[in-house]
């Protein structure tokens, strides 16, 4: 029996291994799709630190959520790492200390018994991060309120002490009982829900529900009903955002509506009357005009002007790529794409980002990227150079 449950314990162990990892590589890739900008490993970080309470569930258990309120609570607290791949993913890291503590008045089959589980574990795990707000309804930087979940995988160790009191018998992990060798470690599957709330521009606070499963039935010492013990973990925290730089894209207008036709003017005159028999009209001719020769009509500029290594001043252009290495032959780019423009390449902060245009203000520069989109290169967007530096595009400079 014990052979049993020990190679399904194993078998469940290595799908929970193959479904993170898999989880981390298509967070990885899908997160690219949605975010087209290159950032450095330095840049979207978050850093967390919580505290909060435990309650243990598990073969030394009797009572409900709300009934552990009555003497059952363990104290529980924990810090925090992750990488924000994208504004809606991240992969991280977390350290967790869980106190342990539960009763027991009846055993399995309804025998009055008198059991108390005390000690504490400590946790170390990878996980998952998905903003589920930015998931479904897209990244807004205003946004004060979101829902999150979390998934991981790590390692637990644990010291427990289970007391008999009707027989005054003291259980202690680590250690045999009638031939089963508890053990005071193993993996453990944590799984979260909670709410962010921003509060300042760089912090937000955090209300998070954990259940943390560990993968074996030796954590309270009592190997029974139960194949898993758990821990349900609730916990107030403060995340703090370091080089945060995601930005919300800019909607761009089609600008395809027809113009409106104007109103032709109402004369006055009634054509419907007649004109006298004996009106005698006189026909006037007037010197003859030479034929009006078309006007040439202005075609918009969008050839840049200006090398970009002479540009001084606010300068707006459409970037159409950023690569960590330098491209090899621009002129095959264009080629590619059918750009007739020059291609000004920038290298600033480890990226080397190419854009193309040369315009002195937003609106021009957003309706010239509409025009590199329908080429092929669906990735352009508008943006902002100051003395052939790279800034942010503000709302001040979208006027």
């Amino acid at each position: 029996m014990i052979l049993k449950k020990n190679k399904y314990r194993r078998t469940q162990i290595v799908k929970l291994s193959l479904l993170l990892i898999l989880l981390i590589f298509w967070v990885k890739g899908y997160s690219q799709k949605l975010n087209n900008d290159v950032y450095l490993f330095q840049d979207n970080w978050v850093t967390s630190f919580n505290m909060g309470y435990s309650q243990f569930y598990g073969d030394a258990s009797n009572k409900g959520y709300f009934q552990k309120f009555s003497g059952e609570l363990g104290f529980s607290t924990g810090i925090s790492g992750r990488k924000m791949l994208s504004p809606a993913f991240g992969v991280g890291m977390n350290l967790q200390y869980v106190g342990l503590k539960s009763t027991k008045l009846v055993n399995g089959i309804g025998e009055a018994v008198n059991f108390e589980l005390t000690g504490g574990s400590f946790d170390i795990n990878t996980n998952g991060y998905v903003d589920l707000n930015t998931l479904f309804w897209g990244f807004k930087e205003n946004r004060t309120f979101s829902i999150y979940a979390t998934l991981g995988l790590g390692f637990a160790f644990w010291n427990t002490t289970l007391y008999d009191y009707d027989t005054g018998f003291v259980y202690k992990s680590g250690l045999s009982y009638g031939g089963i060798k508890y053990k005071s470690s193993g993996l453990i599957v944590p799984i979260g829900v909670g709410v962010n709330i921003k509060v300042a521009p760089n912090w937000t606070i955090n209300v998070e529900g954990n259940l943390r499963t560990v993968l074996n039935d030796y954590q309270d010492i009592w190997s029974d009903g139960f194949a898993y013990d758990q821990s349900f973990v609730t916990t107030v925290g403060v995340s703090y955002y370091i080089n945060y730089k995601f930005k919300a894209k800019v909607k761009t207008c089609g600008c395809d509506r027809k113009p409106s036709k104007p109103l032709e003017p109402k004369s006055s005159y009634n054509y419907t009357q007649k004109t006298p028999e004996n009106f005698s009209s006189i026909k006037y001719t007037g010197p003859v005009q030479p034929p009006a020769k078309p006007k040439a009509v202005a075609k918009p500029v969008t050839k840049a002007v200006a090398d970009a290594h002479t540009t001084k001043g606010i300068v707006y252009r459409v970037q159409i790529l950023a690569k960590r290495t330098r491209l090899p032959d621009i002129n095959l780019f264009k080629k590619k794409y059918g750009l007739t423009d020059d291609i000004h390449e920038n290298f600033q902060n480890g990226v080397y980002r190419y854009s193309v245009g040369y315009f002195r203000n937003y609106h021009d520069a957003l309706r010239y990227s509409n025009v590199v989109r329908s080429k092929g290169v669906f990735d352009a967007f508008v943006v902002v150079y100051k003395n052939n530096v790279r800034i942010s595009l503000t709302s001040e400079l979208k006027k």
